[in-house]
C-alpha cells in the first residue's frame, strides 16, 4: 500500500528532492509551506530563492526558521549526538526576502523555551515538565507561549519564527 492510499488521497504526491535545486517549473505554486526542515539545511537565504522562483506571482509561503539567539539553540549545542542544526539569525530574514522578490507579510513565534534536553546544566529549571504545562494554557485562542513569545522583548530569542511571504 502506498502512503497516498494509506491516507485515502488520489490528488497527491510525494517527491524527494533538494531544498536549494526543487524539481518544478518557475511559479508552479500558490503556497510553499515548511515545518522544521529548514533548521537543518544550510545556506538558508539559497532555499529562499527557490521558493520564490516556485511561487506564482501572488503566491504565498509559510516558513518555520529556527532562531540562531535562543535557548533552543543553546540545548542543541549541548546534544552533540544530535544532527547539527543550522539556526539562523532572524535578522537576516529581511535581506533574504528581499533578494528572493518576497515581502514578509507576517511574522509569529513560538517555542521561547526548549521543553526538552538536559543540557546544558544551568538551563535545567527552564528546562523542566512544569513550564511545558503552563505555556500550553489556552488564553483567547493562543496558548500562553504564543502570548509570551511575541512579546517585543523575548521575540528576538524565541526558537521558532513562522515567517509570512509573499511574490508581488
Amino acid at each position: 500500500m502506498t502512503k497516498k492510499e494509506t491516507i485515502g488521497a488520489s490528488n497527491i504526491q510525494f517527491i524527494k528532492a533538494n531544498a536549494k535545486n526543487l524539481p518544478f517549473a518557475d511559479g508552479t505554486f500558490d503556497l510553499v509551506y515548511s515545518f522544521s526542515a529548514l533548521a537543518y539545511i544550510p545556506k538558508l537565504e539559497e532555499v529562499i530563492k527557490e521558493v520564490s522562483r516556485v511561487l506564482n506571482k501572488g503566491g504565498v509561503a509559510v516558513l518555520e526558521i529556527g532562531n540562531w539567539r535562543s535557548l533552543n539553540t543553546i540545548v542543541c549545542q549541548a546534544h552533540p549526538e544530535l544532527p547539527v542544526t543550522c539556526h539562523v539569525k532572524i535578522s537576516g530574514m529581511n535581506k533574504w526576502a528581499s533578494d528572493a522578490q518576497l515581502t514578509i507579510t507576517d511574522r509569529r513565534a513560538f517555542g521561547i523555551l526548549p521543553f526538552w534536553g538536559r543540557k546544558p546544566g544551568w538551563l535545567r529549571p527552564l528546562l523542566h515538565e512544569r513550564w511545558k504545562k503552563l505555556f500550553q494554557i489556552e488564553i483567547n485562542g493562543k496558548m500562553l507561549d504564543e502570548w509570551v513569545s511575541n512579546f517585543f522583548l523575548f521575540k528576538p530569542f524565541v526558537y521558532r519564527h513562522f515567517i509570512f511571504l509573499k511574490k508581488e
